[in-house]
């Protein structure tokens, strides 16, 4: 990879998340952190941005997480389960927009900051879950059960599979 394909590549991603509405342009912001490039195994690059002294600057949210052992006993008895991908799911999460311009990173393009959380805060897992409880408030318990969790996957519904799975989460 040359430097200039490596720029071009970056410059197609910022026009990717401008399009969709993740980011927006900053003039004058007060904090810049930086943007690592990765290649990911299919050698896509993938923009990571660099939270770490942004994160260390935040207080930790303590919010508490759903006791997965719980989580799992409610799902005893229920015909269907069904699993989402909570990792896009904080990318629809709005950042106040007082918030915003802290995520500011820059590129040869610009500076850029998230209008949603992006992934790589700190409290980006607690966020997300405050924000389910109070969406399904009047639902969690009752009708289903919102928990972030690595999703199983196993081949032709192996039960053997699975009830390791489920050993591995309650233990």
């Amino acid at each position: 990879m040359t430097l200039l394909s490596g720029v071009l590549e970056i410059e197609k991603e910022v026009n990717k998340l401008i399009e969709v509405g993740v980011i927006r342009e900053v003039k004058y912001p007060m904090w810049i952190v930086n943007v690592i490039p990765v290649r990911k195994k299919n050698w896509q690059l993938h923009i990571c941005v660099d939270f770490r002294d942004l994160n260390e600057a935040c207080l930790k949210d303590d919010f508490l997480l759903p006791v997965t052992k719980l989580m799992i006993n409610l799902t005893i008895g229920h015909e269907a389960l069904s699993f989402m991908d909570c990792i896009v799911g904080y990318n629809q999460i709005q950042m106040a927009p007082e918030d915003q311009e802290a995520t500011t990173f820059h590129t040869h393009k610009g500076l850029f900051c998230y209008k949603v959380v992006p992934f790589g805060l700190k409290n980006v897992v607690a966020t997300y879950h405050r924000a389910m409880q109070t969406i399904f408030d009047n639902m969690l318990y009752k009708q289903w059960s919102a928990m972030l969790m690595i999703c199983w996957s196993g081949r032709n519904n192996d039960q053997t599979t699975y009830k390791s799975f489920i050993k591995f989460l309650v233990d």
